[in-house]
């Protein structure tokens, strides 16, 4: 316990250098289930957090992240999405299936019957 006590608890790091933060995270990530996919997993995780983190107050609002898993694919699938997925099916075969420049709303409300 005395020991615990004398490792610091922190992690020097640059904006432009986030290397010893995907290294802690690899460490905490050292599993065999993402064992072939640790770094990719441990960029992907600290990328998340720098995206919603404070840097002046030092905050992080774990409330912003989100993981989803989908069936069918793989670990080495994922992927960090900065913004918002839609998952939606679509309603009709003959529907566009990709739309750019769209304008979009979001309702808190059911929109559909």
């Amino acid at each position: 316990l005395t020991h615990l006590e004398t490792i610091p608890d922190t992690v020097d790091w640059k904006e432009d250098d986030t290397e010893p933060l995907v290294r802690t995270a690899m460490t905490t990530l050292g599993s065999k289930i993402i064992n072939r996919h640790q770094r990719k997993m441990a960029e992907i995780a600290v990328n998340a957090i720098l995206s919603v983190a404070d840097l002046k107050r030092k905050d992080v609002n774990f409330d912003l992240i989100k993981v989803e898993g989908k069936v069918g694919g793989s670990i080495g699938d994922t992927m960090l999405v900065k913004g918002i997925v839609v998952d939606k099916e679509m309603s009709h075969p003959q529907m566009p299936k990709v739309i750019e420049d769209a304008k979009i709303c979001i309702l808190t409300c059911p929109f559909e019957p």
